[in-house]
């Protein structure tokens, strides 16, 4: 799009980095959603629609905790490995 545009290598660095900013706070805003207990439980339901099995049973016995960090480990993000690392 940008070739066809004939834009000028500044002017592709900054679509490009408008995009990646973009990308970021998109990531930003799904992780803040997802170490909600509401956004939790909506990310984990995706997950197991995605792989086509019902978690509905499994989560229902998980404590808050257990449903906020299972959520955030599906975004990658493992909160006792950085609760216990040395700071």
């Amino acid at each position: 799009m940008l070739e066809d545009s004939r834009a000028d290598s500044a002017q592709r660095v900054e679509c490009m980095k408008a995009i990646y900013d973009l990308r970021d706070r998109t990531t930003q805003l799904a992780i803040q959603h997802g170490a909600t207990l509401e956004g939790a439980l909506e990310v984990i339901e995706h997950a197991c629609k995605k792989a086509k099995v019902d978690g509905s049973e499994a989560v229902a016995l998980m404590q808050p905790e257990a449903v906020v960090s299972t959520a955030l480990a599906l975004f990658g993000i493992d909160l006792d490995a950085e609760s216990s690392s040395p700071k």
